[in-house]
């Protein structure tokens, strides 16, 4: 079950886009160097990712974007996609960044996945020593 909330402000502006993209590339192939370290096992890291909902889709989103699709069996989504909503209600206009993905195609604030996906690796990297 995922913890990640919608309702959350998650305002950013042009320049995290390439940031955000970077994070989801290097938060799921971080796996790579715990296999390389030999810290865990590649079945391992692969069973965790399918385990938990928001590293499943930083996977999709990682190989989507390495690949301008997805060339791997996607572990969440076949096809999830991120935008950004215009809020008008916020002094001086501002925006809102999610991700849509999942069975039921839920919305996901941007921020929420980040903050969920980091407390995911760092509880992982913990629990290996």
């Amino acid at each position: 079950m995922s913890t990640l909330k919608a309702s959350e402000t998650g305002e950013m502006n042009d320049t995290g886009w390439d940031s955000v993209y970077a994070f989801f590339m290097n938060a799921y192939h971080l796996g790579d160097w715990m296999i390389s370290d030999g810290a865990v096992t590649k079945d391992q890291w692969n069973c965790f990712v399918r385990e938990n909902f928001e590293l499943g889709l930083c996977r999709d989103l990682c190989n989507g974007l390495k690949h301008r699709r997805l060339i791997h069996p996607p572990t969440v989504d076949p096809s999830p996609w991120t935008f950004r909503e215009y809020v008008a209600t916020t002094p001086g206009g501002g925006e809102r960044w999610y991700v849509r993905a999942g069975e039921e195609k839920h919305f996901y604030l941007m921020t929420g996945l980040i903050d969920a996906i980091l407390k995911l690796l760092k509880s992982y990297a913990n629990s290996i020593g």
